[in-house]
Protein backbone atom coordinates (compact mmCIF):
# COMPACT_ATOMS: atom_id res chain seq x y z
CA UNK A 1 0.00 0.00 0.00
CA UNK A 2 1.37 3.59 -0.55
CA UNK A 3 0.12 7.19 -1.12
CA UNK A 4 0.70 8.73 -5.04
CA UNK A 5 -0.54 11.60 -7.07
CA UNK A 6 0.16 10.05 -10.36
CA UNK A 7 -3.80 10.65 -11.31
CA UNK A 8 -3.32 14.02 -10.31
CA UNK A 9 -4.40 14.21 -6.89
CA UNK A 10 -3.39 11.94 -3.69
CA UNK A 11 -4.83 8.57 -4.29
CA UNK A 12 -4.22 5.40 -1.83
CA UNK A 13 -2.73 1.58 -4.28
CA UNK A 14 -1.83 -1.71 -3.84
CA UNK A 15 0.37 -3.58 -5.31
CA UNK A 16 2.60 -6.61 -5.56
CA UNK A 17 5.83 -6.91 -4.70
CA UNK A 18 7.17 -7.20 -8.42
CA UNK A 19 5.29 -4.11 -9.19
CA UNK A 20 2.05 -6.18 -11.00
CA UNK A 21 -1.31 -5.56 -9.83
CA UNK A 22 -1.36 -2.24 -9.50
CA UNK A 23 -4.55 -0.52 -8.25
CA UNK A 24 -5.91 2.32 -7.57
CA UNK A 25 -8.24 2.33 -3.70
CA UNK A 26 -9.70 5.21 -3.33
CA UNK A 27 -10.19 6.97 -6.29
CA UNK A 28 -12.02 10.22 -5.75
CA UNK A 29 -11.64 14.51 -6.13
CA UNK A 30 -10.07 14.50 -2.39
CA UNK A 31 -6.67 13.51 -1.16
CA UNK A 32 -6.17 10.38 0.67
CA UNK A 33 -3.07 9.33 2.31
CA UNK A 34 -1.38 7.44 5.37
CA UNK A 35 -2.72 3.65 4.34
CA UNK A 36 -2.40 1.21 7.25
CA UNK A 37 -3.45 -2.68 6.72
CA UNK A 38 -5.11 -5.15 8.73
CA UNK A 39 -5.31 -8.76 7.79
CA UNK A 40 -5.66 -7.68 4.13
CA UNK A 41 -8.89 -6.99 4.93
CA UNK A 42 -9.75 -3.56 6.54
CA UNK A 43 -7.77 -0.05 4.83
CA UNK A 44 -7.46 2.65 7.60
CA UNK A 45 -6.78 5.79 5.70
CA UNK A 46 -6.28 9.96 5.84
CA UNK A 47 -8.82 12.19 3.62
CA UNK A 48 -9.89 15.52 3.60
CA UNK A 49 -13.01 14.26 2.15
CA UNK A 50 -16.25 15.17 3.73
CA UNK A 51 -18.77 12.83 1.75
CA UNK A 52 -18.37 9.56 0.36
CA UNK A 53 -18.06 10.51 -2.71
CA UNK A 54 -14.72 12.30 -2.08
CA UNK A 55 -16.07 15.30 -2.29
CA UNK A 56 -13.63 18.17 -0.37
CA UNK A 57 -15.51 20.13 2.02
CA UNK A 58 -13.37 20.52 5.38
CA UNK A 59 -10.68 19.25 7.13
CA UNK A 60 -9.10 15.61 7.17
CA UNK A 61 -10.55 12.72 9.14
CA UNK A 62 -10.30 8.91 9.50
CA UNK A 63 -11.46 6.51 6.96
CA UNK A 64 -12.10 2.94 6.96
CA UNK A 65 -12.37 0.62 3.83
CA UNK A 66 -13.29 -3.02 3.78
CA UNK A 67 -11.56 -4.62 0.72
CA UNK A 68 -13.65 -7.66 0.53
CA UNK A 69 -17.16 -5.08 -0.02
CA UNK A 70 -15.68 -2.19 -1.24
CA UNK A 71 -17.62 -0.11 1.39
CA UNK A 72 -16.16 3.14 2.96
CA UNK A 73 -16.72 4.44 6.22
CA UNK A 74 -15.81 7.66 7.86
CA UNK A 75 -14.61 6.55 11.39
CA UNK A 76 -13.80 9.89 13.27
CA UNK A 77 -16.40 13.30 13.33
CA UNK A 78 -14.30 15.61 14.71
CA UNK A 79 -14.06 19.07 13.19
CA UNK A 80 -10.34 19.33 13.70
CA UNK A 81 -7.58 17.47 11.64
CA UNK A 82 -7.10 13.55 12.00
CA UNK A 83 -4.49 11.81 10.48
CA UNK A 84 -2.06 8.66 10.11
CA UNK A 85 -4.35 6.08 11.03
CA UNK A 86 -2.75 2.96 12.70
CA UNK A 87 -4.58 -0.04 12.62
CA UNK A 88 -3.88 -3.49 14.68
CA UNK A 89 -3.01 -6.31 13.41
CA UNK A 90 -6.19 -8.21 14.80
CA UNK A 91 -8.62 -5.36 13.40
CA UNK A 92 -10.16 -4.54 16.87
CA UNK A 93 -8.21 -1.17 17.18
CA UNK A 94 -7.12 2.10 15.65
CA UNK A 95 -5.00 4.66 16.51
CA UNK A 96 -4.75 8.34 14.78
CA UNK A 97 -3.32 11.80 15.46
CA UNK A 98 -5.59 14.33 16.04
CA UNK A 99 -5.65 18.12 16.89
CA UNK A 100 -9.35 18.32 18.35
CA UNK A 101 -7.34 19.28 21.82
CA UNK A 102 -5.13 22.46 20.40
CA UNK A 103 -1.89 20.57 19.45
CA UNK A 104 -1.58 17.21 17.90
CA UNK A 105 -2.14 14.19 20.30
CA UNK A 106 -2.21 10.67 19.97
CA UNK A 107 -5.84 9.23 20.24
CA UNK A 108 -6.97 5.28 19.84
CA UNK A 109 -10.39 3.75 19.72
CA UNK A 110 -11.87 0.44 19.36
CA UNK A 111 -13.28 -0.74 16.02
CA UNK A 112 -16.88 -2.23 15.51
CA UNK A 113 -17.91 -5.11 13.69
CA UNK A 114 -19.69 -2.04 11.56
CA UNK A 115 -16.19 -0.52 10.75
CA UNK A 116 -17.41 2.16 13.22
CA UNK A 117 -16.25 3.27 16.43
CA UNK A 118 -16.86 0.81 19.53
CA UNK A 119 -15.34 2.77 22.05
CA UNK A 120 -15.20 6.52 22.78
CA UNK A 121 -11.46 8.19 22.16
CA UNK A 122 -8.87 8.23 24.49
CA UNK A 123 -5.78 10.65 24.32
CA UNK A 124 -3.04 8.16 24.60
CA UNK A 125 0.14 11.24 24.61
CA UNK A 126 -2.18 13.52 26.33
CA UNK A 127 1.19 16.17 26.13
CA UNK A 128 1.77 20.13 25.42
CA UNK A 129 4.67 18.65 22.64
CA UNK A 130 3.34 17.45 19.24
CA UNK A 131 3.68 13.56 19.36
CA UNK A 132 2.61 11.82 15.49
CA UNK A 133 3.41 9.21 13.77
CA UNK A 134 1.94 5.83 15.93
CA UNK A 135 1.81 2.50 14.91
CA UNK A 136 1.43 -0.73 17.32
CA UNK A 137 3.50 -3.41 17.63
CA UNK A 138 2.48 -6.38 15.89
CA UNK A 139 0.68 -7.88 19.02
CA UNK A 140 -1.47 -4.56 20.07
CA UNK A 141 0.39 -4.77 23.37
CA UNK A 142 2.68 -1.39 22.63
CA UNK A 143 2.71 1.75 20.31
CA UNK A 144 5.64 3.61 18.73
CA UNK A 145 5.16 6.97 18.07
CA UNK A 146 6.96 10.42 17.17
CA UNK A 147 7.47 13.25 19.79
CA UNK A 148 9.31 17.00 20.43
CA UNK A 149 8.84 16.69 23.62
CA UNK A 150 12.22 16.54 25.18
CA UNK A 151 13.03 19.25 22.32
CA UNK A 152 13.84 17.36 18.89
CA UNK A 153 12.18 14.52 17.37
CA UNK A 154 12.56 11.26 18.94
CA UNK A 155 10.76 7.76 18.51
CA UNK A 156 9.17 7.02 22.02
CA UNK A 157 7.15 3.38 23.14
CA UNK A 158 4.84 2.99 25.32
CA UNK A 159 2.50 0.64 26.23
CA UNK A 160 -1.08 -0.01 24.52
CA UNK A 161 -3.08 2.55 27.17
CA UNK A 162 -0.23 5.00 26.76
CA UNK A 163 1.21 4.61 30.00
CA UNK A 164 5.17 4.36 30.48
CA UNK A 165 6.55 5.76 27.46
CA UNK A 166 9.95 5.97 26.60
CA UNK A 167 12.49 7.53 24.67
CA UNK A 168 13.89 5.62 22.76
CA UNK A 169 16.68 7.44 20.65
CA UNK A 170 17.72 9.87 22.97
CA UNK A 171 21.16 9.12 22.77
CA UNK A 172 21.00 10.22 18.93
CA UNK A 173 20.51 13.72 20.34
CA UNK A 174 23.15 13.81 23.03
CA UNK A 175 25.98 12.27 20.00
CA UNK A 176 24.62 14.31 17.32
CA UNK A 177 23.98 17.18 17.93
CA UNK A 178 20.05 17.49 17.79
CA UNK A 179 19.54 15.38 15.85
CA UNK A 180 15.75 14.38 14.81
CA UNK A 181 14.20 10.73 14.43
CA UNK A 182 10.93 9.89 12.97
CA UNK A 183 8.31 7.78 11.08
CA UNK A 184 8.85 4.44 13.65
CA UNK A 185 7.61 0.83 12.71
CA UNK A 186 7.86 -2.56 15.19
CA UNK A 187 8.19 -5.77 14.23
CA UNK A 188 8.89 -9.44 16.35
CA UNK A 189 11.97 -10.51 14.73
CA UNK A 190 13.50 -13.69 16.55
CA UNK A 191 11.48 -13.02 19.32
CA UNK A 192 12.83 -9.91 19.92
CA UNK A 193 11.17 -6.40 19.46
CA UNK A 194 12.86 -3.82 16.98
CA UNK A 195 12.01 -0.96 15.26
CA UNK A 196 13.23 1.00 12.12
CA UNK A 197 13.14 4.52 12.28
CA UNK A 198 14.16 7.38 10.11
CA UNK A 199 16.63 10.16 11.06
CA UNK A 200 18.82 13.45 10.27
CA UNK A 201 21.60 12.80 12.02
CA UNK A 202 24.00 12.16 9.63
CA UNK A 203 22.54 15.67 7.70
CA UNK A 204 20.41 13.51 5.42
CA UNK A 205 17.38 11.37 6.52
CA UNK A 206 18.27 7.76 6.44
CA UNK A 207 16.59 4.77 8.05
CA UNK A 208 17.81 2.73 10.70
CA UNK A 209 16.85 -0.12 12.96
CA UNK A 210 17.33 -1.53 16.37
CA UNK A 211 16.02 -3.21 19.25
CA UNK A 212 13.66 -1.94 21.33
CA UNK A 213 16.01 -2.35 24.81
CA UNK A 214 18.75 0.02 22.35
CA UNK A 215 20.59 -2.71 21.48
CA UNK A 216 22.07 -3.74 17.57
CA UNK A 217 21.78 -0.51 15.92
CA UNK A 218 21.83 -0.49 12.09
CA UNK A 219 22.27 1.73 9.65
CA UNK A 220 20.27 0.66 6.59
CA UNK A 221 20.48 3.33 4.03
CA UNK A 222 23.56 5.46 2.89
CA UNK A 223 23.05 7.89 0.32
CA UNK A 224 22.32 12.00 -0.18
CA UNK A 225 18.74 11.51 -0.28
CA UNK A 226 15.87 11.18 2.07
CA UNK A 227 15.26 7.75 2.73
CA UNK A 228 12.36 8.00 5.18
CA UNK A 229 9.10 5.63 6.54
CA UNK A 230 10.43 2.40 6.48
CA UNK A 231 7.45 -0.64 6.60
CA UNK A 232 8.70 -4.10 7.94
CA UNK A 233 7.92 -7.23 5.97
CA UNK A 234 5.65 -9.56 8.25
CA UNK A 235 9.08 -11.66 9.45
CA UNK A 236 11.24 -8.38 10.23
CA UNK A 237 13.77 -9.80 7.66
CA UNK A 238 13.13 -6.92 5.16
CA UNK A 239 11.49 -3.51 4.72
CA UNK A 240 10.86 -1.04 2.30
CA UNK A 241 11.14 2.54 2.57
CA UNK A 242 10.21 6.14 0.74
CA UNK A 243 13.46 7.47 -1.46
CA UNK A 244 13.78 10.90 -3.35
CA UNK A 245 16.87 9.10 -5.00
CA UNK A 246 15.45 8.95 -8.01
CA UNK A 247 13.44 11.84 -10.09
CA UNK A 248 11.07 12.37 -7.49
Amino acid sequence: MFETDRDGDLEIYSMHRDGSNLANLTRNAASDRHPSLSGNLVLAFSSDRNTLDGTEVGGSGIYLLSLETGQTSKFTTESGNEESPAITASGDRLAYVSNRTGNFEIFAQGIGASMGPSSAPVNLTNHPSEDRDPVWSPDGCRIAFSSNRDGDWDIFIANADGSAPLNLTRGFDEAFDGSNERWPDLVINEGMERVGFSSDRSGDWEVYSMYTDGTFLLRATTNLALDAHPAWGPSGEAFVFHSQRGEN
